[in-house]
């Protein structure tokens, strides 16, 4: 019995030994397979461009010709492409009917073109025409945007010619005001209520209160009495007066004359001022005593009767002449007594 035993027992063993060999074969298996899986992937080498470092380099690197566009459309022309025959507008199949087609299709219809009705006497009745009708008998439309603008427009333009009428009506105006260096004349500039002055007139008596314009004689002859009042003041305030400026403003007045007896006053004063100073030159040159002197004050007092002055000055000044020339003949070594 025992013997029967021995041989059982040993083949168990190697049963179980080769068993155990199978597993650790398969445990290694699984090891190396989870190995491979774990393993990262190979990177794959990227070629680099060379990088060009000379100038040379630059210069004869050869370049990939470039691609030539694509040619822009052209449509075909119509001998290359012919038109496909349209479907036609009225599909009849015979010509009269399509003719009728397109005569309804193409009539008008106007209420003032249809027949009036007939009177119960036969007569036919006159159908007046629509409001606003035309020459034509078609009504006339109106648009109320455009009414508008005509009448702003017309109103636009009666404002400018007011703005123009007014304003070439205020340029002939003067005025009167008062000033700090008293009466003042003031004229009315191209607008509707500018004005700018013109000239102070003193310490005189305005013929207004100032508050209305006068008309342009009285301011004309406001001013012209003012610059003679100023020449008169010149020529009596000074010792030797000084003719050019009182001749300067008889000048001034001329302008300022609103008649000619006023104008002839002041041409007469400016040729006595100018008489004056004709005298004056030639008695400064007589006191001088030389021949030459004496020459030219008597050319000057001869040019002196050229000028529009009166009998009483013309003899005065024709006097002076002839003591010049006595003078002239003794030397004009002799004073006068």
């Amino acid at each position: 019995m025992a013997t029967k035993s021995q041989p059982a027992s040993s083949a168990g063993k190697k049963s179980a030994t080769a068993s155990a060999g199978t597993a650790k074969k398969k445990a290694a298996a699984g090891k190396n397979k989870a190995k491979q899986t774990s393993k990262p992937p190979r990177k794959t080498a990227t070629k680099t461009p060379p990088v060009i470092t000379s100038r040379k380099a630059l210069l004869l690197k050869s370049f990939a010709p470039m691609a030539s566009p694509a040619p822009p459309y052209c449509p075909p022309s119509p001998e290359a492409a012919p038109l496909r025959a349209r479907d036609p507008f009225i599909s009849a199949a015979s010509p009269e009917e399509r003719d009728r087609i397109r005569r309804l299709l193409f009539k008008r219809f106007d209420r003032l073109a249809q027949p009036a009705p007939a009177a119960p006497g036969g007569a036919p009745r006159s159908v007046p025409p629509p409001p606003h009708a035309t020459a034509t008998g078609t009504p006339r439309q109106r648009d109320p945007a455009r009414r508008i603008l005509t009448f702003g427009a017309l109103a636009l333009a009666a404002i400018l010619a007011l703005l123009v009428v007014s304003s070439t009506m205020n340029k002939s105006r003067y005025y009167l005001k008062s000033g700090s260096s008293g009466v003042e004349v003031w004229k009315g500039t191209f607008s509707p209520t500018g004005t700018r002055k013109i000239m102070a007139l003193g310490d005189i008596s305005a013929p207004t209160d100032g508050q209305g314009p006068v008309s342009r004689d009285v301011a004309y002859a406001l001013m012209f009495d003012a610059f003679i009042r100023q020449a008169d003041d010149l020529l009596n305030e000074q010792a030797v007066p000084d003719f050019k400026l009182i001749r300067q403003r008889l000048v001034q007045a001329l302008p300022y004359a609103v008649n000619a007896p006023a104008a002839e006053t002041a041409h007469r004063r400016i040729a006595k001022i100018d008489m004056m100073m004709h005298v004056y030159k030639a008695d400064i040159l007589a006191g001088k005593g030389t021949p030459e002197a004496l020459s030219e004050a008597r050319e000057i007092l001869a040019g002196a009767l050229d000028l529009d002055i009166d009998s009483a000055e013309r003899s005065l000044v024709a006097q002076k002449l002839k003591w010049l020339g006595e003078k002239q003949e003794r030397g004009g070594t002799e004073t006068d007594e």
